[in-house]
């Protein structure tokens, strides 16, 4: 790799702490995916700020299989929009943790019983968490991400445990020393059951169109790429759950389509849970973030790289987990001081008031984030079960 890409793919970025003997012993991070993981916490932070502090009666309502909102005022409209990356991107980078952090692992001596107990263990700490939210937020959501991100840590560690365990199976069955074989049958296997399972997933997310009473027992959808949004969202059946909750389009509208009416009900999509628009659109609009923070050029005097290294992004990134137990607290503290408990005073979603306490509770996070972040460098790991290191 050229050495003027190494400061955001690798770790000449700042890493808040840690002796430089204990930073060359320990796997470097891929700071692009930590600046990518800052910007959707940044995102995060402003949907539930919406949530906490703006008036009710002015937001909108979320995107079900049962109700739909219409977006029409641009401030509202936009600062939900941008939001819908978060969700998805967590669950993207979910995935490629998994993997560097079990090939970073196998390196330094672990197993797969190792590996499959942290994942185990973290899977379970992020359900856990998910239950003392739901008691935070009184009830208003039985889910959070965190019980996604658990449930996804549990099942992405699983299958890509059971690819490793299936190489060593590949050079037992066929007596062969070539590792190629093997690993390309493994990946094969891998590959197959996850086409199923995608399969599954989106046949289930095409064919049903519950009802609110069915809500609590729907499946969740997969992911697709952007470029197949225009094919799902212009026609406007297959993909696009429900477009008769929205209001009737003007007579001579392209297939008499509700979302060709305007740009913002074009990227209007069900989120909860994800119809195929919304896969399409939002994951293929994190893919080309992603690929905009690893194409950025790194040079000693670049300024950019020099704000990227030393800004809140990547602060937020490193310490995301704490970051996200922080961030609601925050914002619930504030939502007390200022309305209690009654819901009628608070701001609107286009007030100055509403995005300067936003920020302003960003601000607080950032160096609350750099000090745990650096905690969290400087701490060794710990012992987990008596049988392996387990770092938290």
């Amino acid at each position: 790799m050229d050495n003027e890409m190494k400061s955001l793919v690798h770790n000449n970025a700042n890493v808040y702490g840690g002796s430089t003997s204990n930073q060359n012993n320990r796997p470097h991070r891929v700071v692009a995916l930590d600046i990518f993981r800052g910007l959707l916490m940044v995102l995060q932070s402003l949907d539930h700020a919406r949530g906490i502090l703006v008036n009710i009666k002015g937001q909108q309502a979320h995107e079900t299989w049962y109700q739909q909102p219409v977006f029409e005022e641009l401030v509202p409209s936009i600062t939900r929009l941008v939001t819908h990356l978060a969700a998805p991107g967590f669950t993207f980078l979910m995935g490629f943790g998994i993997i560097l952090f079990s090939k970073s692992r196998i390196r330094v001596g672990w197993n797969v019983d190792q590996l499959l107990y942290h994942y185990l263990i973290r899977g379970f700490i992020l359900i856990i968490l998910n239950s003392y939210f739901y008691y935070l937020l009184a009830f208003k959501y039985p889910t959070t991400v965190l019980f996604a991100l658990g449930v996804n840590l549990i099942f992405g560690g699983l299958i890509i445990l059971a690819e490793m365990k299936l190489f060593l199976f590949f050079i037992k069955f066929y007596q062969t020393a070539d590792l190629e074989i093997a690993i390309n049958k493994a990946k094969y296997a891998r590959n197959v059951f996850l086409l199923i399972l995608v399969s599954l997933l989106a046949i289930g997310n095409v064919v049903q169109t519950p009802k609110s009473t069915d809500y609590e027992v729907v499946d969740f959808g997969w992911w697709r790429y952007i470029w197949l949004l225009p094919a799902i969202r212009i026609p406007g059946k297959f993909g696009n759950i429900n477009p008769d909750l929205l209001p009737s389009p003007p007579p001579g509208t392209l297939f008499d389509n509700p979302y060709l009416t305007s740009v913002l009900q074009f990227v209007n999509a069900i989120k909860y849970p994800p119809d195929l628009s919304f896969i399409t659109l939002y994951m293929g609009l994190n893919h080309l973030i992603l690929a905009f923070f690893y194409a950025i050029p790194s040079f000693n005097s670049n300024y950019l790289i020099v704000a990227i290294n030393n800004g809140p992004l990547l602060a937020f990134g490193q310490s995301a987990l704490f970051f996200y137990m922080a961030h609601f607290h925050i914002y619930i503290f504030m939502s007390l001081t200022m309305f209690g408990i009654t819901s009628e005073s608070k701001f609107n979603i286009d007030s100055w008031q509403f995005w300067f306490w936003w920020i302003f509770g960003l601000a607080l996070l950032w160096p609350m984030c750099v000090k745990y972040a650096k905690f969290k460098s400087n701490k060794g790991p710990i012992r987990c079960g008596g049988s392996f290191k387990f770092k938290i």
